[in-house]
C-alpha cells in the first residue's frame, strides 16, 4: 500500500516512480496488482495521464486512518 500513497502524494505514477526510485511500469505494474486484488479499478489511464476514481478517493481515506 505504500507504493499507492505514494503515487496518490505525488500525483501519478511517473513522479511516485522518481520518489521511489523504481520504474514507471514498475510503479504501474504493482498498482495494477494491487486493483486486480481490491476488484476496483483506482486509476483511470490514458496515453497522457491517469485521472482518479471515487474507489482510489476511498482507499486514500482507509489507508490514511490512524
Amino acid at each position: 500500500m505504500s507504493i499507492f500513497l505514494a503515487t496518490v502524494e505525488a500525483g501519478g505514477f511517473a513522479p511516485a516512480a522518481e520518489c521511489l526510485g523504481l520504474s514507471r511500469s514498475a510503479v504501474a505494474k504493482i498498482i495494477g496488482r494491487i486493483e486486480h486484488l481490491l476488484g476496483v479499478k483506482l486509476f483511470n489511464r490514458t496515453a497522457h495521464r491517469n485521472s482518479l476514481t471515487e474507489e482510489r478517493h476511498l482507499l486514500r481515506t482507509v489507508c490514511s486512518c490512524p
